[in-house]
């Protein structure tokens, strides 16, 4: 059976103390307490009355025992399927975010895609078009958190994929960029043709009341916890948009929190759609009305509710104590049963105190400076004790250490947040249940570690990203059609004896750069073969491959030991890439030397002597002996008539795209391509 907590003053260096109560005699019933208190009332005319007649007794009943509503019975910490404390991120968002959610999310998507794809007929052509899957979506999650990580949640789309060296591979690596925006698009998570048009946030409600259930049901919070109030930042059509001038957002969505004051965990939100048309609501005012309906999980706790001016009332704090819950907070200073006593009075001094009691109820007046007060109220507290060293009541300084709960929250969330530009409210009301997804996660992450052993909570949130997408990444493989060396030319040159590489850039079927894993062996999925070219005699070539991570690159290392000219054929998995048919001359070490110092003249008087075989498509009855000039930007083909007068036959342009290949291993020949080959790199170069 579970140890029964004694509800102390908040304490937020220490953890909660534990006691076993085994006497009877050591808890006072809150009937007792309340018929000490009216005899005591009664018995002297002492007291402080407010506007209305509401009657303050200046005295405190004198009680040796500890109050029964000041007693918790539950044990705060993990519960239900978060006891057996997770080992990573991942397993804890499952646990809120499970796979029902998802499925529905991905169906949901699913048909708002079709909606599209009827309407516009070009999408059914587009692959970023086509239906989604709940490990793709899981993937784009896991992208918002890492836009999050990265502060980029207001940053263009298109520089996050940009492929110039500003962007971040990752992104590239998991989805195209329209694929992302179709995606932001189309997601939705209700069904329009059965939504409830009479409630205004059926648009989410469902996933939002499930997630919110899943929170509670793995975690208890401890004895304090705070109630307020946080703005989602929107400024599009929504049914229930406010004005806050308070918050940073201004205009926007509000969503009353019920969190932990200690560990800043969420444990109960709702979402403000406008005041409630029920009979009940007649009744009851609406902060009061919140509060309870949001505390409802906590009813019969003992648990005591922290929260600002704009929810405290005296009837606020009578209905939590018939369901077993203390109030403390601020009290605005019209409230009708506040004393005159009580109010701002320039005679009082500064750092003074007036208490009030009233059955359970605590009302004190502090001036923490000349012509100002601050009132405050407390069903927790029940005799005027202060602190020693500031002077301050007990009171405000229970209220100081657990009013920030939700503010906490805010801020935190604020951090590291996934929200980007969106005209619909669901949207935005999505990236905040994100946020708080992932804030909860670390909380349980973290829960009874040591600080010193704990994790950034920006190491934390991109770890559970690259979790989310990993699944993804795995279901992508290489396309052949897409994949390919990159500077990459017809023609390779190379020195016999001397190793050179040429680097593999793998992508999928949409162009988007596929992630590799540390310790894979690309030679289980590339092959390469050599033939001698005229022979077409496979020559055994010593090759090796490299494998660099960032950026995601595969390197072939090969090295010819004798001169002549090859073709090399690379395949992945028995399909050819795109370039992946190409010559390869091998010069020796003088030949090399030989060729790069002509490239390097600026005269470009470098010729070869060639015979030439056809001209115009007709093949010549004889070879005819020409004489081939280069530059860098053309070829042209002359001959010598009486060997003296030079007579142009033809010009070739040479452009970065020209492509040269060798059909013979004649040296003559070779050195032609080479340095034609050459002189088209280094325009490449050039430019």
């Amino acid at each position: 059976m579970e140890d029964e907590i004694l509800n102390k003053n908040f304490d937020d260096d220490s953890e909660t103390e534990n006691y076993s109560l085994n006497e009877s005699s050591d808890v006072s019933t809150d009937e007792e307490c309340d018929s000490i208190l009216t005899t005591v009332q009664m018995s002297s005319s002492n007291c402080f009355i407010g506007k209305n007649g509401y009657k303050w007794n200046k005295n405190h009943a004198i009680i040796g025992r500890t109050r029964s509503h000041n007693i918790i019975t539950h044990l705060p910490g993990l519960k239900g399927p978060a006891k057996p404390k997770p080992n990573c991120g991942i397993d804890i968002f499952n646990l809120f975010f499970t796979a029902a959610i998802i499925k529905q999310i991905s169906e949901f998507t699913n048909a708002k895609f079709e909606e599209f794809r009827q309407r516009i007929s070009d999408l059914t052509k587009s692959t970023y078009s086509n239906f989604t899957s709940e490990i793709e979506i899981r993937a784009f999650l896991g992208l918002l958190y890492l836009a999050g990580v990265y502060k980029s949640g207001h940053e263009n789309v298109e520089s996050l994929f940009a492929s110039d060296g500003t962007g971040r591979d990752i992104f590239r690596s998991v989805m195209s960029v329209k694929r992302f925006l179709f995606l932001l698009l189309c997601i939705r998570f209700d069904n329009f043709k059965t939504r409830c048009k009479e409630d205004r946030l059926s648009p989410i409600r469902d996933i939002f009341q499930t997630i919110i259930e899943k929170f509670q049901s793995c975690y208890t919070p401890a004895e304090y916890l705070t109630v307020d109030e946080m703005l989602v930042g929107f400024r599009g059509k929504c049914p229930f948009k406010i004005y806050m001038p308070s918050k940073p957002n201004k205009y926007g969505i509000k969503i009353v929190i019920l969190a932990d004051s200690r560990t800043h965990y969420m444990y109960n939100a709702m979402v403000y759609t406008g005041k409630s048309k029920t009979p009940k609501s007649k009744e009851l005012s609406l902060p009061t009305q919140i509060v309870l309906d949001i505390s409802r999980p906590l009813w019969k706790s003992n648990r005591n509710i922290t929260a600002d001016n704009w929810f405290t009332s005296i009837e606020l704090v009578d209905k939590l104590k018939e369901h077993g819950l203390t109030y403390l907070g601020t009290m605005r200073k019209n409230k009708p049963q506040i004393p005159p006593q009580f109010q701002p009075n320039p005679k009082r001094e500064s750092g003074t105190s007036i208490f009030g009691f009233s059955g359970t109820k605590t009302l004190v007046s502090y001036v923490p400076k000349k012509r100002k007060s601050v009132i405050l109220i407390s069903s927790m507290h029940h005799d005027n004790k202060c602190d020693e060293t500031t002077g301050k009541p007990d009171i405000i300084m229970d209220y100081n250490l657990t009013k920030g709960g939700v503010d906490t929250i805010d801020q935190m969330v604020s951090n590291f947040s996934t929200s980007r530009r969106s005209r619909r409210w669901p949207l935005a009301l999505f990236y905040a249940l994100l946020d708080i997804t992932a804030l909860n996660s670390y909380i349980i992450f973290n829960y009874q570690i040591d600080k010193k052993d704990q994790k950034e909570r920006s190491t934390f949130i991109v770890d559970l990203g690259r979790s989310l997408i990993d699944e993804h990444l795995a279901t992508r493989s290489p396309d052949p059609q897409k994949t390919g060396f990159i500077q990459h030319c017809s023609l390779v040159v190379a020195t016999e004896g001397v190793p050179h590489s040429l680097y593999i850039e793998p992508r999928d079927k949409y162009g988007n750069p596929c992630l590799l894993e540390s310790g894979w062996d690309p030679a289980r999925d590339y092959t390469v073969d050599i033939l001698e070219v005229g022979s077409e005699r496979p020559v055994p070539l010593p090759t090796r491959w490299e494998v660099t991570l960032k950026p995601p690159r595969i390197a072939l290392v090969f090295n010819l030991p004798s001169a002549g000219c090859y073709r090399a054929l690379v395949s992945h998995r028995g399909h050819s890439l795109k370039n992946g048919d190409f010559h390869i001359i091998v010069l020796t070490k003088e030949k090399s030397s030989l060729v790069k110092k002509n490239v390097a003249k600026k005269n470009h008087n470098i010729w070869y002597e060639a015979r030439l075989l056809s001209l115009d498509g007709e093949r010549l009855s004889k070879p005819k002996k020409v004489f081939c000039y280069i530059s860098p930007k053309q070829l042209v083909v002359k001959e010598f008539i009486m060997k003296i007068f030079p007579k142009r036959i033809t010009t070739f342009r040479l452009c970065p795209s020209t492509k040269v290949t060798c059909s013979d291993s004649n040296l003559h020949l070779l050195r032609l391509c080479v340095t034609c080959h050459l002189h088209l790199v280094n325009r490449v170069q050039d430019k």
